[in-house]
């Protein structure tokens, strides 16, 4: 059985629009993973591969198809890399935007450098199911084949396993402060005595219920206040400024966060959100 792919920028391309749709309109995660799999372990690479070697002699089929999922394996971390110094960091919105925008460049670039070449030199895409014809390919192909499917099979096992396990992957609970600048840093080191200090503090639940929360705040190890309950569902997000009010001089002084859930005795963090701050008159 043989069949090719005459247009194949028409068919990553599609998949990427596909999945764009599905996510924003169809949020069914068996539709997610059987289109985010080849589109994130595929499409990326094949496409930056396409528009390095655009010529059918550049790369056999086994090559250019394991060049693709190098590629596309080896862009997944940069991607990340480059989104988390972002304002968007790595969440699902970005991360499937950023992978679209690449692969619509590369495959401009790629589409671009083939049609500059006779017909006879474009590479297509085509698929021969036979014994006869794997019999034929040199050790080299069919090592990489064997690779290439059990890459695949792993890729579709992990699948499986997330859909059926989702609580092992997803059950947990943010837990966050803003320095003043409205992100994770340049937080206060200098505080005056007997008044309010106002920090933005933030919980996001990732849990399959609903729960409540509250938070403690406490200075050298004396508790001094508490806020809650904060109830939230699963996926909620609570942000809010808490304020503590020292009440000596002195500096390097330790002002704790402990995040409680329910009705536990002991924090739901092993380690809480921790300031050292000097406190002046």
């Amino acid at each position: 059985m043989k069949f090719s792919i005459k247009n194949d920028f028409w068919l990553i391309n599609g998949i990427s629009l596909l999945l764009i749709l599905v996510v924003s309109f169809f949020p069914n995660p068996v539709l997610r993973n059987i289109l985010g799999w080849p589109f994130l372990l595929l499409t990326p690479g094949y496409a930056l591969t396409a528009a390095l070697f655009p010529r059918k002699t550049q790369l056999g089929a086994i090559e250019r198809l394991t060049f693709s999922l190098g590629l596309s394996v080896t862009l997944l971390p940069l991607t990340g890399l480059l989104l988390n110094i972002t304002p968007w960091g790595i969440k699902l919105y970005p991360v499937l935007l950023a992978t679209s925008v690449f692969t619509l460049i590369t495959s401009a670039a790629a589409w671009y450098r083939r049609r500059r070449l006779a017909p006879e030199e474009k590479p297509t895409v085509s698929f021969n199911l036979s014994f006869r014809q794997w019999a034929k390919w040199k050790p080299v192909d069919r090592f990489l084949s064997i690779v290439l499917i059990l890459a695949v099979l792993g890729a579709a096992g992990v699948t499986i396993y997330n859909v059926l396990n989702p609580r092992s992957l997803q059950n947990f609970t943010e837990f966050y402060m803003l320095g003043i600048t409205g992100k994770a840093e340049s937080y206060l080191r200098e505080v005056p005595l007997d008044k309010p200090v106002e920090l933005t503090t933030g919980i996001i639940s990732h849990e399959k219920i609903q729960n409540s929360y509250r938070i403690k705040i406490a200075i050298n190890d004396q508790e001094i206040d508490e806020v809650g309950p904060i109830v939230l569902g699963p996926g909620e997000k609570w942000e809010d400024k808490i304020s503590f009010t020292p009440t000596k001089t002195g500096d390097d002084q330790k002002v704790e966060f402990f995040l409680y859930r329910n009705e536990e005795t002991s924090p739901y963090l092993d380690k809480p959100l921790r300031l050292w701050v000097s406190v002046v008159q």
